[in-house]
């Protein structure tokens, strides 16, 4: 079926009109392996070939408890990292960038419900370099047709 993969792109504040809380800050999504001592392999997302980072965070509009809590996965090269003050040591509230949603059966048994898998591209006020490209040493150096004569 071609909608197995379907990930549906979201206005932040539609999907989360309170904003998010960040708890603590992105970590490498390692692959699992079941050698310990094995090196971490870190996922790569098969749509866009991005490393992916994952953050713990509170739904602030969700009264559920099993429900407030999400994780969200970020689709970069570098990790993001969470912009403005601290509310408490290693919280934030967040607002996502190029967030998208994908649907997915939560629950076991007759508990079954459905969730969301969260993606996005960045944090909003960010400057980590997670959104930028690397400047590129050529670009930024003056040319060598531009000597000075002493």
């Amino acid at each position: 079926m071609a909608l197995k993969d379907l990930r549906l792109p979201a206005v932040f504040l539609d999907a989360f009109p309170r904003k998010l809380l960040a708890i603590g800050q992105p970590e490498p999504d390692n692959e699992f392996n079941q050698n310990r001592n094995a090196a971490p392999r870190q996922k790569i997302d098969e749509a866009t070939g991005l490393r992916q980072w994952k953050l713990t965070c509170t739904d602030l509009n969700e009264t559920n408890p099993k429900r407030s809590s999400i994780q969200v996965i970020f689709l970069a090269d570098v990790a993001p990292i969470p912009a403005g003050p601290e509310l408490a040591d290693g919280v934030h509230l967040i607002e996502l960038e190029g967030l998208t949603l994908q649907p997915k059966v939560t629950g076991q048994g007759e508990f079954k419900t459905l969730g969301w898998t969260v993606r996005a591209t960045g944090i909003k006020g960010d400057t980590s370099g997670a959104k930028m490209p690397p400047v590129e040493a050529p670009a930024s150096r003056p040319a060598r047709s531009d000597k000075s004569v002493a």
